[in-house]
């Protein structure tokens, strides 16, 4: 009587251990690993949390056009001329999204059909890695101790050309302001600012850049 009170017990033993590993085994079949989820970036042109867009596209194309139109008119891109520095300053704060190694790969399109509309075709498709690479090398330069200057005024002045009196004392005013870089003072004068005269430097960093871009436009 022990003996089968003790095979019974025995079987049931075996039979809870049995179970017990039958179900361990199902739990880790059904167990499944999730895969994190991917995340996509979309990769924005951007500097200083501003992105450049179809508007400063269009702004920046027709201050090159104009620029140009006036190269092509004297002959070269003279800052004592106030509209030239008005253009140069129009320009550069409509570059503050490009980045310094701009290309056409890295520009937002609507930029660059901005700058092609703004621009009357003057920039086009066989001419854009030069013009990009220009653009980007002057787009961090700062002009705006001019624009918000006694020079803005003068501009703004000589741009109405009311009397060739006010457009002459513009032209003075820009002159005295960009400290004498232009050269057209036999009298090298003093900026009115350590920001103007940074300013005033920077115009003619464009200038340059420019120059040798409208060389090659001829």
């Amino acid at each position: 009587m022990k003996l089968v009170k003790l095979f019974a017990i025995a079987a049931i033993a075996l039979g809870i251990s049995a179970c017990g590993l039958l179900q361990k085994g199902t739990t880790t079949e059904n167990t499944q690993v999730t895969e994190p989820e991917a995340t996509t970036t979309t990769a924005t042109t951007s500097t200083g949390g501003s992105t450049i867009n179809a508007a400063n596209g269009i702004a920046a194309g027709k201050a090159l056009l104009a620029l140009y139109t006036q190269y092509k008119a004297d002959g070269k891109l003279d800052l004592s001329n106030p509209t030239n520095l008005a253009n140069i300053v129009s320009l550069i704060n409509n570059l503050k999204g490009l980045r310094s190694d701009a290309t056409v790969e890295n520009t937002p399109s609507s930029f660059l059909q901005g700058l092609v509309t703004g621009s009357a075709n003057l920039v086009t498709t066989g001419n854009t890695p030069s013009v990009l690479s220009t653009l980007g090398s002057i787009s961090n330069l700062d002009v705006s101790a001019l624009a918000n200057s006694a020079v803005s005024q003068a501009t703004s002045a000589a741009t109405s050309a009311i009397t060739s009196a006010a457009s002459s004392a513009a032209t003075s005013a820009i002159t005295s302001a960009l400290g004498g870089l232009t050269g057209t003072s036999s009298t090298a004068t003093t900026a009115t600012s350590a920001e103007q005269q940074e300013a005033a430097a920077n115009a003619q960093s464009a200038m340059s850049a420019l120059t040798s871009l409208f060389s090659m436009f001829k």
